[in-house]
């Protein structure tokens, strides 16, 4: 995980340049070395052997960058594909500090369980977890419920004409989509076409030019692109392949508590630019204030009695602000309840991509649409999870293109957190007091250097910084600073962060090779940004 070095540094915004870039040289220099040598990378490695799986090292899916050469130090192998790890894959595991007690068992993944390693890790866990309940025949059958409130604003849940190609065709009744009736929605999918609710027009939100061949990302689209890849269609092979039969019960607790307007108020936020262009915008934010005000749903006991024979609780990938909102603002009684039963060892915790976010603490992600945030929590919230690891966050999809955003946010924030990268194919496993990371063998290392601290803060003030937000910037660093009590993160800085996320994460090879390389002639840049964007890292 990264560890925050001195919070003082966040008052940097407001210096002179000229101070600023010599507390830059002195932080890249001073104290990169002690913030890695406790962070990324430096926790303690399983006794050789101890975690391999097969001989073979790990390949790189888009080929590995020559180690002598400055560039291809830094990137080093990455392992991108879905389909990378296979049997012939090498795997290693490393112990992290997180917080967690002898008792949770807990397992949380980029893109699910993507291959054979982290299935069989994962169902060694759940038949260490629950010795009583395997059968005489060897079979353990566990309930499961799996939350797919990450899902519910994806147009293949709702929309009957939706089809695409991404790696293979799929459509709206695929198997691997699990639509509304494969999730047994209560909502109905007409609340997504055009419709009046609370006195309030709407109009259609389904795209109409879906063919088997179109973009899963189709232009103009108003719902979120590609499919609800469920637990409950992940965990079917597990009944063969592991003699674990996973009983599941699909649940979303916006589907099943929220009501119609503001199901559809979500959708409308989450694909509008500026809500205020809406026409009837004063009636709709008034309505949207009624609702969320209205809410939690349900008591403690009610979610005590719905999670009493829960075995394991699986969270789905997809828009982790839906999970959020639907754990701390719809039914925080549920995430009380599931949260107490989890530290006692009754249920197992699985998550992948937004739900393994969800589970943990800061969820670190530029994609939902900032209305959200500044619609559904506001400035009091902070973009924590459920914080069952300490304060362990889980940064899924990793790849080398995260560090500038990894290093300028715990920095920015007076971060304690450990962020533990994963890796698609990869995971972290927690059980009897240990939580560990399991890692390909022979990847990039996720370290970073000395020297790369100070430039990208330089660089991240350089590319995400102008005169339109810079007042917004220093109140952010002030508070910071300030340590405001009770308001870890406002939200209007939360999405201030998240643009520059974007920004950092999207033009990752350009500000590399404008900071990181700036000393190059530009001849010499030129070639470090292809050969960059060349590795697939861009």
């Amino acid at each position: 995980g990264l560890q925050t070095p001195n919070p003082a540094v966040a008052t940097f915004f407001r210096m002179p340049s000229r101070m600023m870039r010599s507390i830059l040289v002195a932080a890249s220099l001073l104290h990169v070395v002690a913030v890695h040598n406790g962070a990324l990378e430096a926790d303690d490695e399983c006794q050789e052997g101890s975690c391999a799986m097969n001989a073979l090292q790990a390949r790189s899916a888009r080929g590995q960058a020559q180690q002598s050469d400055a560039l291809g130090a830094l990137l080093g192998q990455e392992l991108e594909d879905d389909e990378a790890a296979d049997a012939s894959t090498t795997f290693r595991e490393k112990a992290l500090s997180c917080e967690v007690n002898s008792q949770q068992a807990m397992f949380f993944t980029a893109n699910g369980l993507a291959n054979s390693y982290l299935k069989k890790s994962f169902a060694e866990l759940v038949r260490a977890h629950f010795p009583t309940k395997v059968q005489k025949d060897g079979l353990l059958q566990v309930k499961t419920l799996a939350l797919w409130d990450s899902c519910f604003l994806k147009e293949a849940v709702w929309n009957k004409a939706w089809k695409c190609t991404y790696q293979k065709p799929i459509d709206f009744n695929d198997p691997d989509n699990y639509n509304y009736s494969t999730l047994s929605a209560k909502t109905g999918a007409s609340l997504f076409g055009a419709v009046e609710l609370n006195g309030t027009s709407f109009g259609d939100l389904f795209t109409t030019t879906w063919e088997a061949s179109s973009d899963c990302e189709a232009a103009g689209m108003k719902l979120e692109p590609y499919w609800c890849e469920d637990f409950g269609g992940a965990l079917k092979s597990f009944k063969d392949e592991h003699q674990i039969d996973f009983v599941v019960e699909p649940l979303s607790l916006i589907d099943t508590f929220a009501s119609p307007f503001l199901k559809r108020a979500i959708a409308e936020l989450s694909f509008r630019e500026n809500v205020s262009d809406m026409s009837n915008s004063k009636a709709f934010l008034h309505t949207l204030r009624q609702e969320i005000d209205s809410l939690p749903v349900g008591s403690d006991e009610m979610y005590e009695e719905m999670l009493s024979d829960v075995d394991v609780i699986a969270l789905d990938g997809g828009n982790p602000d839906l999970h959020k909102f639907a754990l701390s603002k719809v039914s925080p009684g549920f995430a009380r309840a599931l949260k107490k039963r989890i530290l006692a060892g009754q249920t197992v915790f699985i998550g992948r991509s937004a739900g393994a976010m969800s589970g943990a603490d800061d969820m670190l992600t530029y994609e939902p649409n900032p209305n959200l945030w500044s619609y559904l929590f506001g400035d009091s919230a902070t973009p924590s999870g459920m914080q069952l690891m300490g304060n362990c966050a889980i940064r899924p999809h990793w790849s080398v293109k995260w560090k500038p955003s990894v290093v300028f946010y715990t920095m920015l924030t007076k971060s304690k957190e450990r962020i533990i990268p994963v890796r698609n194919g990869e995971g972290v496993s927690c059980s009897r007091g240990l939580c560990r990371r399991l890692m390909y063998s022979g990847g990039a290392s996720d370290a970073i250097a000395v020297g790369e601290l100070g430039e990208y803060m330089s660089a991240a003030t350089q590319t995400c910084q102008d005169e339109s937000n810079q007042a917004l910037w220093t109140w952010c660093s002030e508070s910071r600073h300030l340590d405001l009590g009770f308001i870890k993160l406002p939200g209007k800085c939360l999405n201030l962060y998240r643009k520059c996320f974007r920004t950092l994460a999207n033009r990752y090879c350009e500000v590399l090779t404008n900071h990181t390389f700036a000393f190059r002639n530009s001849q010499t840049k030129q070639k470090l940004l292809e050969q960059c964007l060349q590795n697939g890292i861009a």
